[in-house]
């Protein structure tokens, strides 16, 4: 390799929506990505737009985060692009305030190569104007553009990013190749398996107050709605000596306490995984909190992985429920049946859980799936006294839900992006009018404060009545 090392700018743009909340939020790719590059000796920085560790943060905008770390972002409110004119919703771009990124842009010295990410598809106005930006300040700069957005509407990205390269599918290994490729640089390092990755370089934050965990890869499931399989293929996962080391070194070398698991299947084969990971953490004697928001499958919790939740700081558990009616749950390979999630309720009061630290998370809008299948549900969920998160249907190109939506005339495959918007594919495309869309969202909280109180939303007389009367 060449003396001369190029250095590398890694941006996380803003998100462009109706809406937006910090959950941890980490660009795990593009931190992969980063640290691969630096394995390989190029010099790599980070411009996150979602840091909400960010100085901007700690003196304007102190109040937003919670005691758990999460928060809400920064929001300078923007136009609506045309196609979401009637949606009636303030559109808004989420994260630093844009003249503190031209600040940022305009005092750092010149990289050679520019990778950028994009999370959700309809978040691509953020990606399109962080383009420009960049492309205003360094313009003799090759950028790449990665991620969801050219994933999954690659022509769409192509035809009006501004990016030099889209990379369709770009993993860490690709994204060294193509890195090589326009810096003339000859990486020698060879990975064969994603295990042997580097992990992602959190050292890139000056800050750190959570730990994000990235212990597997994929999910055995492939439910029609979810893109994991497409974008993740088969599941992996890492050593769990490399997992254990990288806690205790954020815990040791930067004092972190809050870890956050960002697996998809958390639980999968526990008693290799899960199980020996957590009672090593309680041999190590270490006093962290844990957190899982991408949900966890009830399948797999009994009382000695509730009992150790417990014991090692989880203190707020989301279940993997989505659909209570057989056919869903016969579409989703059953992954969850009732039974399983009463047991998993069980399990984890017997562990000294309350009910209200326990929750589920509902889907709505799926292309053929009826009110009554949704309202029934939210009435399980609630009847076992725990929380509900209630979350749109946003079609994915690729998945059996998207053709589905196409085939019954939902959207077509030239759909603008900004569509599939969980919150404007319900107003404009869904099958259940969007007013009783509103009114389910405004029964779910109306039980997430009853069951805030230890009583049974469905024990409340009002409550039921204005459910079962949508």
């Amino acid at each position: 390799m060449k003396s001369f090392k190029p250095k590398i700018l890694l941006v996380n743009p803003w998100i462009v929506d109706f809406a937006a909340y910090d959950f941890w939020s980490r660009p795990l790719g593009l931190l992969s990505i980063g640290a691969v590059l630096r394995h390989a000796g190029y010099q790599v920085e980070l411009l996150d737009c979602l840091d909400r560790t960010h100085p901007f943060y700690q003196t304007h905008f102190s109040h937003s985060t919670r005691p758990d770390g999460t928060g809400k972002f920064y929001k300078e409110y923007l136009p609506k692009p045309p196609v979401l004119q009637n949606v009636p919703r303030r559109y808004g771009r989420y994260g630093l305030p844009l003249e503190i990124v031209k600040s940022d842009l305009s005092h750092r010295a010149s990289p050679d190569l520019i990778f950028v990410t994009s999370g959700m598809t309809y978040w691509y106005p953020g990606v399109h104007e962080m383009i420009q930006l960049l492309k205003f300040h360094f313009p003799k700069v090759p950028v790449v553009l990665g991620g969801n957005y050219p994933r999954f509407f690659p022509e769409h990205a192509r035809n009006y990013s501004g990016a030099d390269v889209v990379a369709e599918k770009a993993d860490e290994i690709e994204a060294l190749r193509i890195a090589d490729a326009l810096t003339g640089q000859v990486s020698e390092i060879v990975y064969r398996h994603w295990e042997d990755l580097p992990l992602p370089l959190l050292d890139l934050y000056d800050r750190l107050e959570s730990g994000v965990l990235l212990t597997s890869l994929g999910c055995p499931f492939q439910c029609p709605f979810c893109a994991s399989r497409i974008l993740f293929g088969s599941y992996r996962r890492r050593p769990l000596e490399q997992i254990l080391h990288e806690i205790e070194r954020l815990h040791t070398q930067r004092k972190v306490n809050r870890f956050v698991f960002y697996d998809d299947a958390l639980l999968f084969q526990k008693e290799s995984h899960f199980i020996p990971l957590l009672e090593e953490i309680l041999h190590r004697n270490f006093s962290l909190q844990f957190y899982a928001p991408n949900g966890l499958h009830p399948k797999w919790i009994d009382e000695q992985v509730a009992f150790l939740m417990k014991q090692t700081g989880f203190s707020q558990l989301w279940l993997s429920v989505e659909s209570v009616f057989p056919e869903r749950q016969a579409s989703m390979q059953y992954k969850v049946c009732r039974e399983e999630v009463i047991d998993a309720v069980h399990a984890l009061v017997q562990a000294g859980f309350s009910k209200y630290q326990l929750g589920a998370y509902l889907i709505m809008g799926l292309p053929d799936q009826s009110l009554e299948e949704v309202i029934e549900s939210i009435a399980f969920v609630f009847d076992l006294g725990i929380r509900i998160s209630l979350a749109s249907f946003s079609p994915i190109p690729f998945t059996p839900c998207w053709d589905q939506a196409v085939a019954l005339g939902l959207l077509s495959p030239e759909t603008d992006p900004l569509v599939t918007n969980n919150s404007v594919f319900a107003w404009c495309c869904g099958k259940v009018p969007y007013e009783k869309y509103i009114k389910l969202y405004t029964l779910v909280h109306d039980g997430n404060q009853i069951v805030r109180k230890g009583e049974n939303p469905l024990k409340n007389s009002e409550f039921r009545s204005a459910l079962f009367r949508l």
